[in-house]
Order: C-alpha cells, then sequence, then structure tokens
C-alpha cells in the first residue's frame, strides 16, 4: 500500500464531539478507527479547535464518538448576534 493510500484508509473516521447544551452543534475531526487524531496534520484552527473540545467534554460536549468519515454529517453552525445562521466552520486538514 502506498504512503498516500495509507494516510486515507487511517483516516476514514471522525471524531464527533456534540454539545451538551445545543442541540445540533457538533464539531468533528478526522481520526482513525481509535479515535486517535494526528494533529500534524490539523490546520493551526483545527489544533486549537480540537483541543478546546478535549477540553470542554462533560463541561460542554458530550463524550464524543468515532463514526466512519462516510456517515452523513451533523454541520455545526455558529449564530450571529443576530440570531441568524454564519457559515459553516469545518476543520480542514493541511
Amino acid at each position: 500500500m502506498t504512503t498516500a493510500a495509507a494516510i486515507s484508509t487511517e483516516l476514514c473516521f471522525q471524531i464527533r464531539f456534540s454539545s451538551a447544551f445545543l442541540h445540533g452543534r457538533t464539531v468533528a475531526f478526522p481520526c482513525d478507527a481509535h479515535g486517535e487524531v494526528d494533529m500534524d496534520r490539523l490546520s493551526a484552527d483545527g489544533r486549537r479547535d480540537y483541543l478546546f473540545a478535549r477540553i470542554m467534554i462533560r463541561r460542554e460536549c458530550s463524550h464524543p464518538e468515532v463514526v466512519p468519515a462516510h456517515a452523513a454529517p451533523q454541520v455545526a453552525r455558529d449564530r450571529d448576534d443576530e440570531g441568524g445562521a454564519s457559515a459553516d466552520r469545518s476543520t480542514q486538514l493541511n
């Protein structure tokens, strides 16, 4: 298996952190089948968001779940001050 194929296979899962208070608000990060995230492959914003989500387990986020990446995505939306939805945020690999 080539290196690119191995990386693609390893990161075919997502670890999802759902808000305990805001129904439907979820952040997800690419991971392996064991829920391990390769932080070196995340963007700077992705690393910050991932570490924040881990810190907030049991405070604001439920325990994370590991799901296949092809599963139907749960989209997290940030709300602006007017109560309307702003652009979706997603975590990108470098």
